[in-house]
């Protein structure tokens, strides 16, 4: 894996969880928010997985 996609995945993960926050300090119902920032982390987690297993 190149490092290019290693930090578009980590600023993916950032915004995702910044626009999360301001969603649920807004109000908004934070089951379906959470459970998209669980599969972001789970992409960001197979990423690294094979980043480690390429070696």
């Amino acid at each position: 894996m190149k490092p290019t996609i290693a930090l578009v995945a980590c600023t993916a993960i950032i915004c995702v969880t910044l626009l999360e926050l301001y969603a649920l300090s807004l109000g908004h119902d934070g089951a379906l928010l959470l459970s998209s920032v669980g599969a972001i982390f789970a992409f960001a987690g197979a990423a690294i997985g094979f980043k480690i297993a390429g070696r």
